[in-house]
């Protein structure tokens, strides 16, 4: 899970042969950064065609997000000039953790030494945006 400038805000490990919608709720609660209770802006949760479920849109709504998943049977809209693709900064968040090649490929036995690198990598990736250069 990323911010709307792709730095990393939650990850969670877990085998590929379970549905990442069924780790949505434990995604959202291991948050590094959590939305103060007296704000009154509203929060974005973009997701791909895979969530598309009522349960992830009411998981969305009882976290106060707005849920924006696109739907299975919505066609591939033209984007407005200046506007740029949500579920994008995603992806570019990914691409940046697939540099480390010690996360592209999992190496480690033990799930604290993995997430431990990932952690690393996520901080890397935070201060290298920071930085102008």
């Amino acid at each position: 899970m990323c911010d709307g400038n792709g730095f990393p805000i939650s990850a969670i490990i877990s085998g590929a042969n379970i549905n990442e919608v069924r780790k949505l709720r434990e995604l959202i609660d291991k948050a590094i950064i959590q939305k103060p209770n007296y704000l009154e802006i509203p929060s974005n949760l973009c997701l791909d065609k895979g969530y598309e479920s009522q349960d992830s849109t009411m998981l969305a709504l009882e976290y106060d997000f707005i849920p924006h998943i696109r739907s299975k049977h919505e066609l591939g809209k033209e984007m407005s000039p200046g506007k740029k693709a949500r579920r994008w900064v995603v992806e570019r968040t990914n691409s940046w953790q697939n540099r480390y090649r010690r996360l592209l490929v999992r190496w480690e036995k033990k799930e604290a030494n993995y997430l431990g690198f990932f952690y690393l990598s996520c901080a890397i990736i935070i201060l290298a945006n920071l930085i102008p250069g």
